[in-house]
């Protein structure tokens, strides 16, 4: 990976970052399918400690490569926040100069464009993905330990059961639903579980367009501007689509239908929306709200269970790559044909556009 490092750029730091924690899922998810190989041919707890020992080895190297490479991206996400938020200001009038008279008080420093707008501009990145890249990191090293007891207790369980099961059938299930579900155990505030991979590109672009808008809302306030409205995006959620064309104000104001604060408090531009704001000025005629449709709502719920047949091809092709059991690979290719048949037959009946990086394990992205 170090070969690499020299050749990253703030344009891709984004996209090299969701990579990173890609690859390392992966790397823990082949470290799985080595122990479970192991474990086929274990006798007692012995060679099971041995076994999960030998992936605390792997967790370790794993997130040494994390800690080594996030600061670095981390720090470029928020310089590429910066240029862009100097990149709008230079597309921002000049205000004209006030006429000073000698009885004026001194004018209060003015907001110099100039200036990177730092704190304001990379507060999403810099508050959210530091803490919460590290909390993964720290999850990941404790895997081995979860991993020891759920393994433990299932082999013990399926002992004592009289259902006809063996510790090999009780391994194997354990065994797919670890492959399948990446650093198994992972869940956010909100009580959902998450692959790594999927939680970090989630967190990632939900932290970068935050910044983003931040950063921009900063500059039309030191500009003057304090009305905006929220452009039309396709295939948005209910909550969102209520608040396409409304007029948004920093402060309480008549002209507005809403203060940003509470449009963000109602719903809007939750994790991985992608709403914007654009300015709106006094005189201009209000946007059209529109109304949801039928087929507004046909196609909210056709790209929720697109994303939903994505993770479960991604999740079975990572049980095909990892796992050495003949049985759960031949499940598995079954399965993702079945998968992607019902994907074929969705984006064809609502002209979706089907993204086939997205049914990749690695997303389409490469380190």
């Amino acid at each position: 990976m170090t070969g690499q490092e020299e050749q990253e750029s703030p344009r891709t730091a984004q996209a090299t970052l969701i990579g990173l924690y890609v690859w390392a899922d992966g790397q823990w998810t082949m470290g799985l399918g080595r122990l479970f190989k192991r474990l086929r041919h274990a006798h007692g707890i012995i060679d099971l400690q041995a076994a999960v020992h030998l992936l605390q080895h792997e967790e370790r190297r794993i997130v040494d490569t994390l800690n080594t490479r996030t600061p670095r991206l981390l720090n470029m996400m928020e310089q590429e926040t910066l240029r862009e938020a100097r990149t709008v200001v230079r597309r921002i009038p000049p205000k004209p100069p006030t006429p000073v008279t000698l009885l004026e008080p001194p004018e209060p420093p003015r907001f110099d464009f100039t200036m990177p707008l730092g704190e304001r501009a990379t507060m999403a990145i810099h508050t959210d993905l530091r803490t919460e890249l590290k909390d993964i990191r720290a999850r990941i090293l404790r895997q081995h330990d979860d991993l020891y007891k759920l393994t433990a207790a299932g082999s013990a369980t399926h002992e004592v059961m009289a259902n006809g099961d063996t510790i090999k059938d009780a391994q194997r299930t354990m065994m797919r639903d670890l492959l399948t579900h990446g650093v198994t155990g992972f869940t956010d505030t909100a009580g959902r579980r998450w692959q790594l991979s999927s939680y970090v590109e989630m967190a990632v672009r939900t932290a970068a367009m935050r910044a983003r808008n931040e950063a921009h809302l900063t500059v039309m306030q030191a500009a003057g501007i304090t009305l905006f409205t929220v452009p039309t995006h396709m295939h948005t959620c209910p909550v969102c689509f209520a608040w396409q064309g409304k007029v948004l104000s920093v402060t309480p104001d008549a002209q507005a239908d809403a203060t940003i604060e509470e449009a963000r408090a109602a719903g809007l531009w939750h994790p991985n929306c992608e709403h914007t704001i654009t300015s709106w000025h006094a005189g201009d005629p209000h946007p059209d709200p529109g109304e949801w449709s039928e087929r507004d709502d046909v196609l909210w719920k056709a790209s929720q269970h697109q994303r939903e047949l994505e993770r479960d091809i991604r999740a079975q092709k990572r049980v095909l790559a990892y796992s050495g059991e003949p049985l759960m690979r031949q499940q598995a290719r079954q399965r993702i044909r079945g998968y992607q048949r019902q994907l074929r037959d969705l984006t064809h009946d609502t002209g979706l556009l089907r993204r086939s990086h997205r049914e990749q394990p690695d997303l389409g992205l490469r380190r």
